[in-house]
Parts: structure tokens; C-alpha cells; sequence
């Protein structure tokens, strides 16, 4: 029976890469994962795409993002700030809200599913812990005409870390 191992030692990661590049090589694989490197991130961000995550522009020429996403983490780190930019406006701030449940974008979203106040908090993250929720937040900048019917516009989150190991903000 083949044995999985979630880790590799150095020397096996070594291996592993060597054989990577020889495979690339010979045209095999067009190209190795960066996690291969060992240059992986503490948080493993997944977006889900449309119809989950939407943007959307109300009557009052407000724009509304509405982002489904899934956070898992490797280490033990602390979520310190959530930054959204997409290419037609890079100043998008996170939606703040007391109430249960919050109706945005015309949209009901019930409080415990979204993740902006736990995030604008300090969200503390153990290792291989996942959270799912939405991410809820509001354009400063008005989205022109051409991408309002159902244009798929690209999102980029950015989070502010805090790792416990070493107290570093990335």
C-alpha cells in the first residue's frame, strides 16, 4: 500500500525538485508549482468565482463586493487587516456593521458569516484551521458602464500577517 507524507524532509524536498527540473526538462511538466520552492505562504487564500463572489453597482452608484472565500492557514499566524484592489479602483474598504444581519449590496448576509469584523479584530488562525466566509466591502471609485453586465472583474485580496513564531508582518 503507497504511503502519503504530508512533509518532506530537506533532503527529500531536494529530491523532489531535482526531479521536478528534470522533468521540465525533458518537456514533460511546463512548469514546477512555486510552492516547490519552499517559498510558501502562511495562508492559503481561495476565492470562489462568480455567481459566489460578486460585484455589483445599486441605484445610488454605490459598488458592493461580496467576496466568498475559504483562509486556510499552515502555521499559527494572526489575520490583521484585509486589503481589496481590483484594476479599476484600488481604494475598496471593508464594510462595518453591528447589526445580525446585514443587508448589502441588497443582499442579506447574517453576521456569523462574515468575516470582516473577526479579520479587523485580529483573527487568530491555528495551523491547518480553515475559515470560510464572506468578505464584504465597498468601492470608493464608480465602475464604468462597459463592465456593469456581468463582466467578470478580477479581485486581488492582500492580508496582513502576524506570524507567531516570529512576530513578523508580511
Amino acid at each position: 500500500m503507497p504511503i502519503r507524507k504530508v512533509r518532506l524532509s530537506t533532503t527529500e524536498m531536494a529530491k523532489y525538485l531535482a526531479c521536478a527540473r528534470d522533468l521540465r526538462g525533458a518537456g514533460l511538466i511546463s512548469e514546477t508549482p512555486s510552492e516547490w520552492g519552499g517559498n510558501r505562504s502562511p495562508l492559503d487564500i481561495q476565492v470562489a468565482p462568480p455567481p459566489d463572489s460578486v460585484v455589483c453597482v445599486l441605484a445610488n452608484n454605490r459598488v458592493y463586493y461580496a467576496i466568498f472565500v475559504r483562509l486556510l492557514s499552515r502555521s499559527a499566524i494572526t489575520l490583521l487587516g484585509c486589503q481589496i484592489t481590483t484594476p479599476l479602483d484600488d481604494q475598496i474598504v471593508l464594510a462595518s456593521s453591528d447589526e445580525q444581519f446585514i443587508d448589502f449590496g441588497s443582499h442579506l448576509y447574517q453576521r456569523s458569516d462574515v468575516l470582516n469584523w473577526r479579520i479587523e479584530s485580529g483573527l487568530r488562525v491555528g495551523c491547518g484551521k480553515a475559515f470560510v466566509g464572506w468578505i464584504l466591502a465597498l468601492g470608493l471609485r464608480p465602475i464604468p458602464d462597459d463592465y456593469r453586465d456581468f463582466f467578470i472583474l478580477p479581485c486581488e485580496l492582500t492580508f496582513g500577517i502576524c506570524s507567531a513564531a516570529n512576530s513578523k508582518q508580511t
